[in-house]
C-alpha cells in the first residue's frame, strides 16, 4: 500500500511540472470537440501520456450544461482505451511494451498489480498515475479483462463525472480551482478510493474469518 502512495506522490510532483506541456499537447484534441475528447481518452488509456482532463475541463467550461455528456464520452473512451492497453500487454510482449512505457514503469506496474490486484487499477484510474502503465501491465499478467474493465469504468467514471459535476454546479469557480489545484484534487480522490478499498477488504476478510470459525 505504501508503495502505491509513494508512487502517487512522485507522479503528482511530475504532473505539476508537466501540466503546462500537457495543456499544449491537449490543445489539438480540444479543437475537435467531443470527438477529440473521445479519441484522447482512448489513446491515453493505452499509450499516450496526456490526460484527457484538460480537454474535458475546457469543453465543460464552455458548456457547463453539457458537463455530464462530456464526462460520459471521456469515460467510455477511457474504458475502450483500457481494452487496447490490455491487448497490447497480452499480445505485444514485454519487449514491445518496454518501448512504450519503459522497463522501470512496467516492472513497477506488474509488481503493484500482483500485490494489490484491482486496487492498483482503481487508484491509477482515479489519480494522475499514468493509467496506461496499469492497463498494459494487466494484460501482461493476464488479469481478468471484465474485472479490470468494471473497475476502470467506476474509477475513471468517478473521476470524470466529479469534474463534470464541478462545472455543472459551479462553472467558472470550478475551472479556476481545478486548474490551480489539479494534483491536489486528484490526490484527494485517490486517498478516498484507498480508504474505501481498505474498509472493503477489512470487512471481506472479517467475514471470511467468521465463516471459517
Amino acid at each position: 500500500m505504501f508503495a502505491i502512495l509513494n508512487n502517487l506522490n512522485l507522479k503528482l510532483a511530475t504532473l505539476v511540472l508537466l501540466s503546462e506541456h500537457f495543456e499544449k499537447w491537449a490543445e489539438p484534441f480540444y479543437k475537435y470537440g467531443p470527438m477529440g475528447l473521445f479519441f484522447l481518452a482512448v489513446i491515453e488509456s493505452s499509450f499516450f501520456p496526456v490526460p484527457p482532463d484538460f480537454v474535458l475541463i475546457a469543453l465543460a467550461f464552455e458548456s457547463p450544461e453539457k458537463s455530464f455528456y462530456y464526462a460520459t464520452i471521456c469515460t467510455v473512451g477511457s474504458v475502450i482505451g483500457a481494452v487496447f492497453g490490455w491487448l497490447i500487454g497480452k499480445f505485444g510482449g514485454e519487449p514491445i511494451v518496454r518501448r512504450i512505457i519503459g522497463k522501470e514503469k512496467l516492472d513497477r506496474g506488474k509488481n503493484l498489480l500482483g500485490k494489490y490486484d484491482v486496487l492498483a487499477v482503481a487508484i491509477a484510474g482515479f489519480t494522475p498515475i499514468p493509467y496506461k502503465v496499469f492497463t498494459i501491465s494487466s494484460g501482461i499478467i493476464n488479469m481478468n479483462l471484465p474485472k479490470m474493465l468494471i473497475v476502470s469504468f467506476f474509477a475513471r467514471g468517478g473521476r470524470f463525472f466529479l469534474v463534470g459535476a464541478f462545472f455543472f454546479f459551479w462553472g467558472q469557480k470550478a475551472k479556476d480551482w481545478i486548474e490551480h489545484n489539479f494534483a491536489v484534487f486528484t490526490m484527494g480522490i485517490g486517498v478516498g478510493i484507498i480508504i474505501v478499498f481498505l474498509v472493503y477488504y477489512y470487512f471481506v476478510k472479517r467475514k471470511k474469518r467468521k465463516a471459517k470459525t
